[in-house]
């Protein structure tokens, strides 16, 4: 089975038509809102969404270098309180190269409150999916939202 050899959380990340080199812009470890969403109205209204891209790269090689394999990943985001919201599946392709980037670019997520967000990365080997690895970024609030009355 191939190998994660590093994923990272960031802003953006640039890939080089020419060259294919990657820039990595923004580590992501903490996102600071002004102010916290206002409560949503009713308990079945969704999640408010944060307007506030991210990316998630990865590099993968194959565990033997002259044996070609192709596999699905997927990245899965969870908010402070576990809820796991929708993610993404790709397939990592080291048929032809044996290393791979996964770039994988989110417009936002949805609010669950101040907190630790965490992104999971897991491979399927067969028809089992397995965690390869935990990515995190705190979400703080700079002002708590002003009372309703």
């Amino acid at each position: 089975m191939a190998v994660l050899r590093w994923a990272m959380l960031c802003e953006r990340a640039i890939v080089e038509a020419e060259t294919s080199n990657l820039s990595i812009i923004c580590v992501l470890d903490e996102i600071r809102l002004d102010r916290a969403p206002p409560p949503e109205l009713a308990k079945e209204e969704r999640p408010r969404f944060i307007l506030h891209s991210f990316t998630v790269v990865q590099l993968w090689s194959r565990s033997d270098e002259d044996k070609p394999e192709k596999f699905p990943v997927r990245s899965q985001l969870a908010s402070p309180d576990g809820k796991v919201f929708g993610g993404a599946e790709q397939v990592v392709d080291l048929t032809n190269h044996q290393h791979s980037r996964v770039i994988t670019r989110a417009p936002g997520f949805p609010w669950r409150g101040p907190g630790r967000y965490v992104v999971t990365i897991q491979s399927k080997a067969g028809k089992k999916w397995r965690t390869v690895e935990r990515l995190h970024f705190k979400v703080a609030v700079l002002k708590p939202a002003a009372p309703t009355s």
